[in-house]
């Protein structure tokens, strides 16, 4: 599997754990984005990041612990895109080659991302 993001091998847990935003619904999908875009403007609050998840799978019926293991497969991409400064559409190639529908990497296009913060 060639990624844009990345040169390295990733273990197979990483497209399991894309494959699974499938599952989420819309809304939890965007408020899962959002946590996720507040670490990045903020990577120096660990806790209270691992705190949002935790109330996020809480709230959503879900284990923190997978959760956690899923949001650490998923920073890959962005850390990964701006160290190469890569363009939406190379992201969005990459989230569709790791298993995500077409409809979950939608948020991706032409920038759209950063108007969910």
């Amino acid at each position: 599997m060639e990624l844009h993001f990345t040169k390295d091998a990733l273990p197979d847990s990483v497209s399991t754990d894309f494959q699974n935003l499938n599952k989420l619904n819309e809304q939890q999908f965007f408020n899962l984005l959002e946590i996720l875009f507040q670490f990045l403007l903020e990577p120096k609050e660990t806790e209270k990041f691992m705190q949002r998840l935790s109330e996020f799978a809480g709230e959503n019926g879900m284990s923190a612990g997978p959760l956690r293991g899923l949001m650490k497969s998923v920073l890959l991409v962005p850390q990964g895109a701006m160290k190469r400064s890569l363009t939406a559409e190379q992201v969005r190639e990459d989230l569709l080659t790791l298993g995500t529908s077409s409809i979950t990497c939608a948020p991706v296009r032409g920038g759209a991302a950063p108007l969910l913060l």
